[in-house]
């Protein structure tokens, strides 16, 4: 049986660009794109990231996070639009209804609006594979489909 640190090893195998923990690693690339014309961006970034630090930070420590781009609409009309995604290996603590009615209750207080990122949780098994999206911020409470397959 794996431990927890070898399933995660052989998860970032199959899905590149996946962090330890890494949430506020992760949401600073959001920051940074949310802001990346602003005059004070420097401002903002810091503001946000450290300020309100203690107001986004998540309920629970996700076991990887992971940054990714997708698009709103179509045509002339696409947004592109940031995700992060929360990963949960199912090992010790496996995913329970109590903790996604948690991260979600998180998500919809704290992140409920379009101008945020999308946020998507997803479970691997305690070998690293069985990989599985549970819930996504847009598509399941705000009922919007985010395009994540594209070049």
């Amino acid at each position: 049986m794996k431990t927890e640190a070898e399933a995660l090893a052989t998860l970032c195998l199959t899905q590149k660009g996946l962090i330890k923990n890494g949430f506020f690693e992760t949401l600073q690339k959001v920051v940074e794109f949310w802001y990346q014309d602003h005059e004070e961006r420097d401002w903002c970034i810091n503001h946000t990231m450290v300020t309100e630090r203690n107001e986004i930070r998540p309920p629970f420590i996700p076991d990887a996070t992971r940054f990714k781009w997708g698009y709103l609409g179509e045509g002339e009309e696409r947004i592109k639009m940031p995700c992060i995604e929360l990963w949960e290996i199912e090992k010790t603590n496996p995913l329970t209804q109590a903790k996604i009615d948690k991260i979600e209750g998180y998500l919809v207080d704290i992140w409920d609006d379009l101008d945020y990122p999308d946020f998507e949780v997803w479970t691997a098994n305690s070998r690293g594979r069985g990989v599985d999206r549970v819930f996504s911020m847009f598509e399941d409470i705000c009922g919007v489909k985010v395009d994540y397959n594209h070049d």
